[in-house]
């Protein structure tokens, strides 16, 4: 019976240090008159990644405060810049995934 149970903690706790590695933030960004909010994280691979989006890499720029979302790592033609208006950590990811 205690092996089910030490098994199981130690899942949850194998999956909150991932979690706490992964540093996602809730990041509020746009171009224009149009902006949305999505949830970045770095992967195990060190690329940064938006939840739901369909490139493959995305970078924060710290000193521009911008988001760099592009098909392929490295190559800049293939990216699209967004202004980034606000950025918030595990609290707003936590309320952004209860909330939808």
């Amino acid at each position: 019976m205690k092996k089910p149970i030490v098994f199981l903690i130690a899942i949850v706790i194998a999956v909150m240090l991932v979690w706490i590695v992964a540093m996602p933030k809730v990041i509020y960004y746009g171009s224009d008159e149009v902006s949305t909010s999505s949830i970045y994280y770095t992967g195990l691979d060190g690329k940064g990644h938006l939840m739901g989006a369909n490139e493959s890499f995305a970078r924060i720029d710290e000193t521009t405060n911008r988001l760099h979302l592009c098909l392929e790592a490295g190559l800049k033609e293939n990216c699209q810049v967004y202004s980034i208006s606000r950025q918030e950590g595990l609290i707003g990811v936590i309320k952004k995934m209860v909330t939808g």
